[in-house]
C-alpha cells in the first residue's frame, strides 16, 4: 500500500501545498474551457466536452482571440476571457461552474499520479483531500483511494479531570461526560446519555433519554482530581486521544463526501488550476453541464468612425444649404462636415452573445462669411447583413448581340457551298488527268529512253520501268497542296 500524507509537500513547490491565494488563479490560454460558434451578429457558448465526440464547431471564433483564463478563489468555477470581433473588440468573459462531484473525480483520480513532473498533481489533490477533513489517504493494493474521516459518532471529551460516580465513589473517568456515558443504564430501556445537568463545578447529574422519549436522571458524578487526559481530548472506550476515531471510507465515499461539502478551500483551487492542463484529469472535470455557462461584458463598444467634409452654398446670413441651380451671386459659400460614428449595444442571453449597430452622425455646417455654426445630430439603428440568408440569382435579361455569325451551318455549310468551286480548280483537274483513278488490270506506264546520239555513238533504246507506289504518292501530294490551296479559296489569306 503506498500511503500518501501531508509529509509529500515538504520537498515540493511552495504553491504545491495550496498557501493561501488572494485572487483567481491563471491557467494556461490553451486550455480549451468553451466554444464559441458565430451566425451572423450572434455568438453562441457551448462548454467543452473532450469526451463527447459530437460536439462540432459551426463557424469558430479562433482560439488566438482568448486573452485569459482563471480559476475562482471562492467557488469551483473556471472563466475564459475572449475578444470578439465586434467593433473595435468586446473581451467577453464565460464561467463555467464545475459540479462539486467532477471535482471531487478529479481529485480521486490526480492522487492516484506519482512520479515524473506530472506527479506535483498528486501532492496538490492530496491537500485539498485533507482540507476537505479526510485524513490518511493511502492506494490501496488494487490500486484504489482509501481515506478516512472523523467519525460521526458522539465521542465525550476531557476537560482535564477525573470523575467518578457519587455515592459509590466507583470508578475514573476523563470527565464528567465520559463518566455518564460509561455508567449508562443498561438493559431493555436502552438508555442513552442526553446531557449533564450542572450543579456546580465538581458535581453534575447525569440525564438520560428512554426509546420512549421520557427522560430519567438516576445519578450524579463528582470530580476528585486532575487527570493526564488534557482537556479537549476524546475520551473512546475509556482510552484518551487527541482526535476523533476514523472511519475508513471508499473511493465512492469519499466522492460522495467531498459532493456534500459547502465552500472551497483554497488548495482545491490551486488543485483545479493544475489538474485542468492536465488531459487525463481535464477529461473528468470537463463533464460539464450543458446550460453550464455565464456570460458578461461590456454593454457596448465603439465601432468605426468616418468623416467628410464637403464646400456648399448656403442662403445668405444663415447656415441653410440653398436650393440647387441658385445662381452663385445670391449664395454665401459655407463648409459641411459630416461625421458617423458607430457603437454597437451588446446584449447577453444565456449563453448567447449578440450584438447591434446604431450610428451617431453629426453634422456642422459653417457659413464661411458669418463665421456662423450649425450643429444636428442623428441616431439610427442599422440593420446587419444577414449571412444566413440564402443568395438567389436574377434573370439575366436579352442579351445584346455581340457578332455577326459568317458561316452559321458551320464547316459542312461551308464545304456544301464551296466544294464546287474548290473541285473546279486547276490543281484538282491536274491531279485527276495525270494520276491514275483505279489499276483493276494490266502494269504501270514505263518511259523509253533512247540513247542513239548518232553514228558514231548508237546505244539503242531502253525501257525505263515506275514502281507503281510513285503514282499513289505523288497523288498523295497533290491532293494535300489542294487542300491548302483549298483553305485559301474558302477562308481567305
Amino acid at each position: 500500500m503506498i500511503k500518501l500524507s501531508q509529509g509529500f509537500c515538504v520537498g515540493m513547490a511552495a504553491f504545491a501545498c495550496g498557501s493561501a491565494v488572494a485572487a483567481p488563479l491563471q491557467i494556461p490560454t490553451n486550455v480549451p474551457i468553451v466554444e464559441v460558434a458565430q451566425q451572423t451578429n450572434t455568438y453562441n457558448y457551448t462548454p467543452v466536452n473532450e469526451t463527447n465526440s459530437t460536439i462540432k464547431r459551426v463557424v469558430p471564433i479562433s482560439d488566438a482571440l482568448v486573452t485569459g483564463q482563471s480559476v475562482s478563489d471562492v467557488e469551483p468555477k473556471v472563466s475564459t476571457t475572449r475578444r470578439l470581433p465586434i467593433g473595435t473588440g468586446a473581451d467577453v468573459t464565460a464561467s463555467v461552474k464545475i459540479p462539486k462531484r467532477n471535482i471531487a473525480r478529479g481529485l480521486i483520480r490526480a492522487a492516484k499520479v506519482a512520479g515524473g513532473p506530472s506527479g506535483l498533481i498528486a501532492g496538490l489533490a492530496l491537500e485539498a483531500l485533507i482540507d476537505y477533513g479526510l485524513k490518511n489517504a493511502s492506494i490501496g493494493s488494487d490500486g484504489r483511494l482509501i481515506a478516512g474521516k472523523e467519525s460521526d459518532a458522539y465521542y465525550p471529551q476531557s476537560d482535564g479531570y477525573i470523575w467518578r460516580q457519587n455515592y459509590t465513589h466507583t470508578g475514573a473517568y476523563y470527565g464528567p461526560e465520559a463518566a455518564c456515558v460509561a455508567l449508562t443504564p443498561e438493559g431493555p430501556d436502552n438508555w442513552k446519555f442526553q446531557q449533564l445537568v450542572d450543579f456546580g463545578p465538581d458535581l453534575k447529574a447525569c440525564r438520560y433519554v428512554k426509546a420512549d422519549g421520557n427522560v430519567n436522571q438516576p445519578f450524579s458524578v463528582i470530580r476528585i482530581a486532575p487527570s493526564d487526559c488534557k482537556p479537549g481530548y476524546y475520551v473512546d472506550k475509556g482510552v484518551c486521544t487527541s482526535t476523533k476515531p476514523l472511519t475508513e471510507m471508499s473511493e465512492q465515499e469519499i466522492e460522495d463526501w467531498i459532493a456534500s461539502r459547502d465552500g472551497w478551500p483554497t488548495s482545491s483551487s490551486v488543485a483545479l488550476a493544475e489538474m485542468l492542463k492536465y488531459p487525463d484529469t481535464r477529461r473528468i472535470i470537463q463533464d460539464y453541464p450543458s446550460n453550464g455557462v455565464e456570460i458578461n461584458g461590456p454593454a457596448s463598444v465603439k465601432g468605426k468612425s468616418t468623416t467628410a467634409t464637403e464646400g456648399v452654398q448656403l442662403v445668405p446670413g444663415t447656415t441653410t444649404v440653398a436650393p440647387p441651380g441658385t445662381p452663385s451671386s445670391q449664395t454665401q459659400p459655407g463648409t459641411k462636415t459630416t461625421t458617423t460614428t458607430a457603437t454597437h449595444p451588446i446584449t447577453y442571453s444565456g449563453s448567447s452573445v449578440s450584438h447591434s449597430t446604431v450610428n451617431n452622425t453629426t453634422t456642422n455646417i459653417t457659413n464661411n462669411t458669418t463665421n456662423v455654426t450649425t450643429t444636428e445630430t442623428k441616431t439610427e439603428e442599422v440593420e446587419d447583413d444577414k449571412d444566413d440568408q440564402m443568395p438567389s440569382d436574377t434573370a439575366l435579361g436579352d442579351l445584346p448581340k455581340l457578332y455577326e455569325q459568317k458561316y452559321p451551318e458551320g464547316l459542312s455549310g461551308v464545304w456544301n457551298q464551296r466544294s464546287q468551286e474548290f473541285k473546279s480548280s486547276g490543281l484538282f483537274s491536274l491531279a485527276e488527268q495525270l494520276m491514275p483513278t483505279s489499276l483493276n488490270g494490266g502494269t504501270c506506264p514505263s518511259f523509253d529512253l533512247d540513247l542513239s546520239i548518232g553514228s558514231w555513238a548508237d546505244y539503242g533504246t531502253h525501257q525505263v520501268p515506275m514502281p507503281c507506289w510513285i503514282w499513289d504518292t505523288c497523288k498523295y501530294i497533290l491532293l494535300l497542296m489542294a487542300a491548302v490551296s483549298a483553305r485559301r479559296i474558302v477562308l481567305g489569306g
